[in-house]
């Protein structure tokens, strides 16, 4: 009993270590994926501290598996150095028993990791969408810089000069340019121009309200260019869009819970209904690899320590990015109808477990 709760204890303390540092580099890369939303919160400490607490669920999804991988090699590799594997076996230890508290943790993290992205996850990232709404309904008009093109969208560029700020929430704009393009190059685009132009952010409407007085309108294509003069406009651009533009990897799919989804996926039609499928299936599929992953992690390390020399860590790390990979490759399949939806979501477990059968079965072997 004592030899196992030491072994537990030795793969477990290089985990704990990992796990820290991922969780912080994973956490800053997340805040900087936000981009502009972030910097748009720094004069509110409290909005600050909410979005950081809201990125978390998401942060330990990413940093969980990369810890307990990479924590569970050098673990083993410090048994293996210190020939402690070799008296762990002269005690009685096969290689089964060995595994067992690899397999121990990655039934539990696996666990954790499922109900984490089924449930937690789209309540932190509904909750975050909500925090960025608000920070872009503050922050929208002061976001836009004198003298200066800003893209609001993929669609929307506004130009404008001598900003002169009349409250909190309302500014002057002279010289304003609005530029509306079209999705295809041959359809021209839409310009607005007005000498002077007033602009808010309504948190209700979600959108930025532009009132133009004395303006003009150029519709321009190929073949013409149409100009319409008025005395008094007003536009609305969805902030929604502008949220788009800066955050494209959180959709609102994110946010939907699995009753949320199978909804949508029953209203959904050819390509979506297919992704919204995937897009379920992989929250379970994509952590039950952990089995796999973690096993051929310890084996890795099984090798006399002779022969290591750092070449466990290339196929490591080789390991890693075939498992990306090969998710990548099994959802295209999928979602180009070439594969059915289990072979897409467990096709990259399929061949994970085949490959560490493999090296089962060798460093059994060797064991003996």
């Amino acid at each position: 009993m004592k030899a196992t709760l030491y072994l537990i204890r030795t793969i477990f303390a290089p985990c704990a270590l990992l796990f820290g540092p991922l969780c912080v580099l994973t956490w800053l890369n997340q805040l900087a994926r936000l981009g502009d939303l972030v910097t748009g919160t720094l004069g509110d400490l409290p909005m600050m501290l909410d979005m950081g607490l809201s990125l978390m669920p998401t942060v330990l999804l990413h940093a969980t598996t990369a810890a307990v991988f990479f924590g569970m090699m050098l673990g083993y590799e410090q048994l293996n150095r210190h020939s402690e594997l070799v008296a762990f076996r002269a005690l009685g230890f096969g290689l089964f028993r060995l595994m067992q508290p690899v397999v121990a943790l990655a039934a539990v993290c696996s666990s954790f990791l499922i109900v984490l992205h089924l449930f937690v996850v789209p309540w932190s990232v509904g909750h975050l969408q909500k925090i960025m709404l608000e920070s872009a309904t503050r922050t929208l008009s002061s976001h836009l810089e004198t003298n200066a093109f800003r893209p609001l969208s993929d669609r929307t560029v506004i130009f404008h000069q001598n900003k002169e700020k009349q409250s909190e929430t309302e500014e002057v704009w002279q010289d304003a340019f609005v530029s509306f393009r079209s999705g295809a190059q041959n359809e021209g685009h839409l310009m607005l121009f007005a000498p002077e132009m007033g602009t808010a952010a309504d948190a209700k409407t979600k959108s930025l309200m532009l009132r133009a007085e004395e303006g003009s309108v150029f519709s321009i294509n190929e073949d013409a260019m149409t100009v319409i003069d008025f005395e008094r406009a007003q536009l609305a651009i969805s902030i929604r869009d502008w949220l788009k533009n800066q955050t494209r990897s959180v959709t609102k799919y994110h946010s939907y819970t699995p009753e949320a989804l199978l909804k949508a996926q029953a209203k959904a039609k050819g390509h979506r209904k297919r992704w919204l499928r995937f897009f379920l299936a992989e929250k379970i599929a994509n952590h039950l690899q952990l089995f796999p992953l973690l096993l051929l992690s310890a084996l890795l390390s099984f090798a006399p320590k002779r022969n290591l020399r750092g070449r466990n860590w290339v196929f490591a790390l080789l390991i890693f990015v075939v498992n990306y990979a090969l998710y990548q490759l099994f959802r295209g399949l999928y979602l180009s109808n070439h594969v059915p939806l289990w072979l897409g979501a467990l096709g990259p477990l399929l061949l994970l477990s085949a490959a560490t059968a493999w090296l089962w079965r060798k460093t059994a072997r060797a064991c003996l």
